[in-house]
């Protein structure tokens, strides 16, 4: 029986991820970590599958509270992030803490305690940061995602998959952002098309937006990746945008 962790489950992306676990898996367990804990009914889902989430009240910035939840894991998801912020690094709030330890602490925590000869770690992470000049304020964000998936890949006893969406539509909780992904697209089909041949780094320059990613596409990848499923280690926003959803 599989037993996935999910940091981060009652977030946007964290909840459809616990979904596509449920429906992936008849047998597996989610355990969610989250600070106010899951609102079941948000999943939409039968009742039936309820008795297969462990609703976990707890930070993630402090393994040992959930201690025993981390160490009879198969899997973890790491689905927490900031965006925009300009809180100190001390702050729970920052893109250190959020984007960062709230990610390691917990994976070093398994790396060093398991007894189990490889856990399944996903991260999601991203392709490319906030766009320029946004990007000079706000720098911490694709930082902290590149130095986490640098350390995240130090750790021996864990078989870590990096997920890199670009912005993330769901049609049916989010459809304000439908016209704003579309847009993405496009620019980065001008990047591609024209913008390369007079600069062949200007997206990672200017930090243009890359492909937009499919939500429940994401939480798929998310999902098989932590079932060990998937034998690819690493997605790119381009290769989320073109994954069939069944495909393994």
């Amino acid at each position: 029986m599989k037993t996935i962790t999910i940091l981060g489950g009652n977030g946007y992306v964290g909840r459809k991820c616990v979904k596509r676990l449920l429906l992936n898996d008849s047998n597996a367990v989610v355990n969610v970590i989250s600070r106010r804990g899951l609102d079941l009914e948000k999943l939409e889902l039968g009742k039936e599958y309820f008795s297969r989430i462990n609703n976990v009240i707890a930070d993630s910035l402090n393994p040992e509270d959930y201690k025993d939840v981390l160490l009879s894991s198969t899997g973890v998801i790491h689905s927490i992030g900031a965006l925009m912020t300009l809180a100190d690094k001390n702050s729970k709030n920052s893109y250190e803490m959020k984007n960062k330890q709230s990610a390691l602490r917990p994976a070093k925590f398994i790396n060093d305690n398991s007894q189990l000869e490889k856990i399944n770690f996903v991260y999601i992470s991203a392709q490319r940061g906030i766009t320029f000049p946004l990007s000079l304020l706000f720098k911490g964000y694709i930082e902290t995602k590149r130095e986490t998936e640098n350390e995240l890949k130090k750790l021996n006893r864990l078989s870590v998959t990096i997920l890199k969406p670009g912005i993330i539509k769901d049609k049916l909780t989010r459809p304000e952002v439908t016209p704003l992904y579309n847009i993405v697209n496009i620019t980065s089909k001008i990047e591609k098309t024209y913008l390369n041949k007079v600069c062949s780094n200007i997206g990672e320059s200017l930090q243009l937006p890359s492909e937009g990613t499919e939500l429940e596409v994401l939480a798929e990848v998310a999902a098989l990746s932590a079932l060990g499923l998937v034998e690819r280690k690493e997605f790119s926003s381009l290769d989320l945008q073109e994954y069939k959803l069944g495909d393994k």
